[in-house]
C-alpha cells in the first residue's frame, strides 16, 4: 500500500513506481505485489537513488502486508482488493465487494434489514428488534424500547446510521463494514428510567440489546468467563459460524472508542418457536457513569409490564414484518453542508453498545521470523497462532490496525530473539515498508484498541517483546492469569491495556519509556516486579498494584501501589541515573545505588532469569586493534543480590567498524553486537575466531535485538568484512556460538565474500544461526575453504557461489551433520574445472529449498541426507530418505530437535545410525540426538553416525555434559575434535589432570611472593 505524502508516478494493476523526495537523494521505488491471498498480500519494493557520489545504488525490501479479509475473490474467480464501502442502490445499500457481503434495507423496522451472507456463502438476515432490562436475581424482564420506523443514513464510506431508531428512547443503530467485519452499534443518546422504575434491582439487572434472526445457521457455542457481570451470571458467549464469529463486544462513550466501560456479554436465546435471537447485555452499574452523562429520555413508559421470563416480554410484541411499500426508498448520503441538524443529532454524546462479527478463516497461522509483516487494518487469529522469535511486526497509522489472537498462543520470544512490534515508519528493524518516512516519531501507529490484543481465556505469558510507536501496545481483552516478562515499552499513548473488571496478570522485567499510560483500563491487580519507567504520564489509572525492585523516574501522575518491601524508588527526573550506549538509553551508572539493593521477595523464575542479565553497559570498541585480543565477558550478569529495577541481555562490546590484522578471540559466552556498517574489518593477518562452549555460548547479534530505542546505528551491516589487499588472507572460525538477527534484517550478518577477495577459510562447528545470511563467493584464484559442521540453520540463507568470478578459483566446500530448518542452501558449482571436490552429507533438511547449479554439479558428493514430507530433495543423493515426519523431541533449555530414540519410518528415529561416516570420523563421539541423558554417539553400538545436527551428550542428572573424570572439564573438550583420541594439545577424558580416572589428583600451590 502507498500512502501520502507520495506523489504515484505510473501505476498498473499490481505494480506502480513512486519518486521519493528525501534530504540528499531522490529515489525510485518500484512496489509490486508479488501474491495476493485472502488476507495477504507478499509485497517487493525496488528502490533505487543516487548516493552523495553520483553513484546509482539499488536495494529490494520484501514483506507480507497482512489484514483480515483483505481480498475477496472477484466474478472472475480473481483475488481483487476489497473496499470497505457501501453502494447506495434503489432499495437498499449494499457492500458487496468483499469476502462477506451486506445489503441494508433503507427502513430499519423491517424484518431482515439485515442481509448478511457470510464469507462461506451462507446467509444470516437479521433486524434489531428492542431494549430490554433483565434482572439477573428475579429472572423478571422488562421490553423497554422498540425499534420504530427509521431510514438510513450513509454518513461515510463505510457507515451507515439510523437515525432516532427507537420510540420510547432517544437512539440510534449504527452499521460499519469493514474487511474484516461488520459492526452493529446500538448509540443511546438518552437516558432510560432506570431499573427501579419498573421495580426492578440496579445492581442485578442487566440493559439488554435483543436482535433477531432469520433461519441463521447454527452457531457453536463457547461459553468464557469475563468477570463483566454479576455473579449470577459471570460467562459470556462466542458465537462461532464457521466462516464467522461474533465475539466479545464492549461499551464505551461516543468519541471515545479507545475506552471500554464494560464488555458486552451475548447469549444465543431459542424460543419455543424455533425464534433466534443475539441477546447483548452490560451490567446497568457498569455503564453508569456513562448513562449518567446523557439527557433523560422523554418517554419512560416501558413497552409491556414486566414478566418473570425474558421471552414472554418479546412474545407480548407482534413479529416484525417485510415491508414493500418503501421499497423504492434510496437510503440518502449525509451532506455534511446542508444536513446540519442531522449533523448536530449525531454529534451529540452517547453511550455504545456493540457487537462485531469477524471473519475467522485466518487459523493456526504462524508468523515467522524471516519474514516482515505489515498490518494494515483489523487481523484476526484463531486456532493456535505461533509468534517465532525474531518476528518484525510494523503497524500502518490507522486507528483499526492490529492484530488480536483468540484461541491458543505459542509465543517464541527468546533472549536475543524477541518480537518486536514497531511503526511503518521505523527503518532500523526489519524490512523497508513502502512509503516509509524513516522518521515513526511524527505520529502513532496501531489500533486503539491495541496493537496486539490477546483475547484468549486461557493465560498466556509474553516472553521478550517490545512495543514502540504504537497508539496502545498490548491489550488483553479477557483472561486472567497472564504474564508479561523481559518487555519494552516505549512511545506508546498506553503500554498496557486491560479490558475487563478483575483481571489479575504480572509485569516482570520490563522497561517503559515516553509513554503516557503505563497500566491502564479496567480495575485489576497487577504485580510488578523489576520495572523501569522513565518518562511517562501516568503510571497506574485504576488497578491494585504491587510493586518491587523498580524505578519509577519522571512520572506526572503515578497513582497508588503497595511497596511492601521498601524496594522502588521515585525520581523527578533521570539525570544522572542512566547510561546510554547505542540504542539502550537505561543501563545503570558505575555505583549507581540501585545495585545490589534490591529485595530477593520476588518470582522464582525471574530471580533465575535475572541472574542471567545486567543492568551494566556494553564497551563500544572502534578504531583499529594491533594486538591480539580476546574478548571475554566484561558485564557483570547480576548473580549477586539483585539490582532494582529493568535489566537487559547482557551485551559486553559493541563492535562498530573495528579494523584489525591480528587475531580478535572470542571465549567464555561473551555477547558481542554489531554497529555502524560493518563490525570488524579484517584487513591482511586478521582473524576472527570465537569459541564458545555448548554450556555457555558466545553470542553474535545486533545492537537492536537487545536495545530499545529506533535510533540509525547501523542496522543491517555484516559482523565481518574485508577490504583492501592482502599478504595474508584472514580467516573465521566460529564454535558453540549463537548468531541471531531480527527478520529479514539479518541478511548479510555473515557476508564472506567481497569485491577484493574473500576470507581463505570459513568454519562454522556446533553454531546456531537464526535469521542469518550466510554468503561466500570467491573473486580471486587463491585457495578458499567452507566447513559447515553440526550446526543448526533457523530461516536462514547459505549460498556458497562458485561463479562469482572469471578466476579458476580452488574452492573447498563441506557441509556435515547440520540441520537446516526453513530457509535456504544456495550451491553453485560453475566457473573453473571440477577440482577440488564438495561434499554435502549427514544433514537434515526441513522445509528448506535447496538448489545446485553449474557447470560441475557432479563434483559434489552428496548421500546420507534427510528431508522431512514436503522438503524437495534438489541433491538427489545416495542413501538419502526422504518423507520423514517432523516428530521432534525437546529437552528444555537443551533444545528442541531431538529425535525419538525409536521408531520406524517415516519418524526421525530412522536418521540414527544411517549416516555416511563413522562417529569418530565425525567428530561427534560425545553428542547425541536423544533425549536421553547419558546417551552419546559414543555410547551406541553401531559405528555409523546418525544423521543431521547432535546436541552435547549430558551427564545422569541432564544438567551438565558429561565429564568422565570428574575433573570440571567436559569430555567434549578435553577431546577437542571428537574422534575419541587423545592428539596433540588434548587430555584424556578418563584420567583426571593425567592421574587416572576417578582418582584425585595432587593439586600444588605456590604462594606468590
Amino acid at each position: 500500500m502507498i500512502h501520502s505524502p507520495l506523489t504515484i508516478f505510473r501505476r498498473r494493476p499490481t505494480h506502480l513506481v513512486v519518486w521519493l523526495a528525501a534530504a540528499a537523494r531522490i529515489a525510485a521505488q518500484d512496489v509490486t505485489i508479488l501474491k495476493r491471498g485472502a488476507h495477504h498480500n507478499q509485497v517487493e519494493v525496488i528502490s533505487t537513488w543516487l548516493d552523495e557520489a553520483g553513484h546509482t545504488l539499488t536495494e529490494t525490501n520484501s514483506y507480507v502486508q497482512l489484514e483480515t479479509g483483505l481480498n475477496f475473490r472477484n466474478a472472475k474467480g480473481e483475488w481483487e482488493e476489497s473496499k470497505a464501502e457501501f453502494a447506495v442502490i434503489p432499495g437498499a445499500v449494499t457492500a458487496w465487494q468483499g469476502q462477506h457481503k451486506v445489503s441494508l434495507a433503507p427502513n430499519l423496522n423491517t424484518a431482515g434489514a439485515v442481509q448478511l451472507r457470510l464469507p462461506d456463502g451462507r446467509l444470516m438476515p437479521s433486524h434489531v428488534f428492542g431494549l430490554a432490562y433483565f434482572d439477573t436475581k428475579t429472572g423478571q424482564s422488562v421490553l423497554i424500547a422498540e425499534v420504530k420506523d427509521s431510514d438510513g443514513v450513509l454518513v461515510s464510506p463505510n457507515e451507515l446510521v439510523y437515525p432516532d431508531a427507537f420510540a420510547e428512547i432517544g437512539a440510534d443503530v449504527r452499521y460499519t463494514y469493514t474487511r474484516a467485519g461488520f459492526e452493529q452499534d446500538i448509540i443511546l443518546r438518552e437516558r432510560p428510567p432506570g431499573p427501579e422504575a419498573y421495580g426492578l434491582d440496579p445492581a442485578t439487572t442487566r440493559l439488554e440489546v435483543w436482535t433477531e434472526f432469520e433461519q441463521p445457521p447454527e452457531p457453536q457455542r463457547m461459553r468464557r468467563r469475563t468477570n463483566a457481570l454479576a455473579a449470577e451470571e459471570p460467562d459470556d458467549e462466542e458465537l462461532d459460524f464457521g466462516s464467522v464469529k461474533i465475539g466479545s463486544g464492549r461499551s464505551f462513550r461516543l468519541g471515545r472508542e479507545d475506552e471500554s466501560l464494560c464488555l458486552v456479554v451475548k447469549e444465543w436465546v431459542i424460543d419455543d418457536n424455533s425464534r433466534r435471537f443475539l441477546v447483548e447485555a452490560v451490567d446497568v452499574s457498569a455503564v453508569a457513569a456513562g448513562l449518567e452523562e446523557l439527557p433523560a429520555s422523554k418517554g419512560g413508559g416501558a413497552v409491556s409490564s414486566p414478566v418473570g421470563n425474558r421471552l414472554q416480554a418479546i412474545h407480548s410484541r407482534p413479529a416484525k414484518i417485510r415491508r414493500t411499500d418503501r421499497e423504492q426508498v434510496r437510503i440518502r448520503r449525509l451532506d455534511r453542508n446542508r444536513d446540519t441538524q442531522l449533523l448536530a443529532s449525531l454529534s451529540r454524546p452517547g453511550l455504545v453498545v456493540d457487537y462485531l462479527t469477524l471473519n475467522t478463516s485466518q487459523s493456526n497461522c504462524t508468523l515467522a521470523s524471516d519474514e516482515t509483516y505489515f498490518v494494515t487494518g483489523a487481523v484476526i487469529l484463531t486456532g493456535t497462532t505461533t509468534f517465532e522469535g525474531g518476528t518484525v511486526v510494523k503497524l500502518d497509522s490507522s486507528a483499526m490496525a492490529k492484530l488480536e489472537v483468540q484461541g491458543t498462543l505459542a509465543w517464541g520470544g527468546a533472549p536475543y530473539r524477541p518480537v518486536v512490534f514497531t511503526a511503518k515508519d521505523d527503518n532500523t528493524v526489519g524490512e523497508y515498508i513502502a512509503g516509509s518516512t524513516g522518521n515513526p516519531t511524527a505520529t502513532y501507529y496501531g489500533a486503539t484498541g491495541g496493537a496486539l490484543v490477546m483475547n484468549n481465556s486461557s493465560a498466556v505469558t509474553l516472553t521478550h517483546l517490545r512495543m514502540s510507536h504504537q497508539r496502545r501496545g498490548l491489550s488483553f481483552a479477557s483472561g486472567s492469569g497472564h504474564t508479561v516478562r523481559h518487555a519494552q515499552f516505549v512511545r506508546c499513548t498506553d503500554a498496557i491495556w486491560s479490558n475487563s473488571s478483575s483481571m489479575a496478570y504480572n509485569v516482570f522485567n520490563c522497561l517503559f519509556n515516553a509513554v503516557g499510560s503505563v497500566l491502564a483500563g479496567k480495575d485489576s491487580t497487577i504485580a510488578g516486579q523489576h520495572l523501569t519507567v522513565n518518562v511517562a504520564t501516568s503510571f497506574n489509572s485504576d488497578h491494585t498494584v504491587t510493586l518491587n525492585n523498580s524505578l519509577l523516574v519522571q512520572v506526572t501522575s503515578l497513582g497508588s501501589y503497595a511497596n511492601p518491601n521498601n524496594s522502588v524508588n521515585t525520581a523527578a527526573s533521570g539525570a544522572g541515573l542512566f547510561q546510554t550506549v547505542t540504542g539502550g538509553n537505561h543501563y545503570l551508572l558505575a555505583g549507581s545505588p540501585y545495585r545490589n539493593t534490591g529485595t530477593s521477595s520476588i518470582d522464582s523464575t525471574l530471580a533465575s532469569e535475572l541472574k542471567a542479565m545486567t543492568t551494566e553497559a556494553p564497551q563500544v570498541l572502534t578504531g583499529t586493534v594491533s594486538l591480539d585480543t580476546t574478548l571475554a565477558p566484561r558485564v557483570a550478569r547480576d548473580t549477586d543480590k539483585v539490582d532494582r529495577g529493568y535489566h537487559y541481555l547482557p551485551l559486553d562490546y559493541v563492535l562498530k567498524q573495528v579494523a584489525t590484522t591480528v587475531p580478535l578471540r572470542l571465549t567464555n559466552g561473551v555477547a558481542v553486537a554489531v554497529a555502524g556498517t560493518h563490525g570488524v574489518d579484517l584487513n591482511s593477518g586478521g582473524q576472527f575466531i570465537g569459541e564458545g562452549r555448548a554450556e555457555n555460548l558466545n553470542r553474535l547479534t545486533r545492537w537492536h535485538n537487545v536495545q530499545e530505542q529506533s535510533v540509525a546505528e547501523g542496522n543491517g551491516g555484516p559482523m565481518t568484512s574485508i577490504t583492501g589487499s592482502y599478504g595474508s588472507r584472514p580467516t573465521l572460525s566460529l564454535r558453540f556460538t549463537d548468531i541471531t538477527a531480527l527478520g529479514r534484517s539479518g541478511t548479510t550478518l555473515l557476508e564472506l565474500g567481497g569485491s577484493t577477495a574473500p576470507f581463505a577459510s570459513v568454519t562454522l562447528e556446533f553454531c546456531q544461526l537464526r535469521n542469518v545470511g550466510f554468503n561466500f563467493w570467491p573473486t580471486d584464484t587463491s585457495t578458499e575453504t567452507v566447513t559447515l559442521r553440526n550446526n543448526l540453520f533457523e530461516r536462514s540463507s547459505v549460498s556458497v557461489n562458485h561463479s562469482s568470478g572469471s578466476a579458476n578459483t580452488p574452492l573447498t566446500f563441506n557441509a556435515f551433520n547440520n540441520l537446516f530448518w526453513r530457509g535456504s542452501l544456495q550451491t553453485t558449482y560453475d566457473l573453473g574445472t571440477s577440482n577440488p571436490g564438495w561434499t554435502v552429507k549427514d544433514n537434515l533438511f526441513d522445509g528448506t529449498t535447496q538448489t545446485l547449479t553449474g557447470t560441475f554439479t557432479a563434483s559434489v558428493s552428496r548421500s546420507n541426507n534427510g528431508f522431512t514430507s514436503g522438503t524437495a530433495n534438489t541433491y538427489n543423493g545416495t542413501d538419502d530418505q526422504t518423507g520423514l515426519s517432523t516428530n521432534y523431541q525437546s529437552k528444555g533449555a537443551w533444545g528442541n530437535r531431538y529425535y525419538p530414540a525409536t521408531g520406524t519410518a517415516p519418524s526421525l528415529a530412522t536418521l540414527i545410525d544411517t549416516g555416511s561416516r563413522n562417529r569418530d570420523v565425525a567428530g561427534l563421539f560425545y553428542f547425541t540426538v536423544k533425549t536421553a541423558n547419558s546417551s552419546k554417539e559414543g555410547a551406541d553400538p553401531s559405528a555409523v553416525v546418525d544423521i543431521g545436527n547432535h546436541y552435547v551428550g549430558l551427564n545422569d542428572a541432564g544438567t551438565a555434559p558429561v565429564d568422565t573424570d570428574g575433573d570440571g572439564i567436559p569430555d567434549y573438550v578435553e577431546d577437542r575434535d571428537g574422534d575419541n583420541d587423545v592428539d596433540p594439545g588434548e587430555t584424556n577424558p578418563a584420567e583426571s589432570n593425567g592421574v587416572g580416572a576417578g582418582t584425585a589428583a595432587l593439586l600444588v600451590f605456590t604462594p606468590l611472593q
